[in-house]
């Protein structure tokens, strides 16, 4: 799913996660304004954002930042 992070709309939802599916439909957009990207930190979508849009702030999505907290915690207990 893609969404625009400030107004929160959904702008597209791609057929699967492949970086290349990515990575097509980034090139197809017009990106010159964009500066950052809200994402899952997989090292695929990490890899499609930079080969298509250069380097913008990565920052990771809240859903995926919590879980790999959750899990840090469940390994120390």
């Amino acid at each position: 799913v893609v969404v625009d992070a400030e107004s929160r709309e959904i702008l597209n939802i791609l057929p699967d996660r492949r970086k290349e599916t990515i990575f097509s439909y980034l090139k197809s957009c017009d990106t010159s304004r964009l500066q950052m990207v809200v994402m899952d930190l997989s090292q695929g979508f990490k890899k499609a954002v930079r080969e298509a849009l250069g380097n913008p702030l990565i920052i990771a999505d809240r859903f995926h930042y919590m879980r790999q907290v959750y899990w840090a915690f469940d390994e120390i207990r």
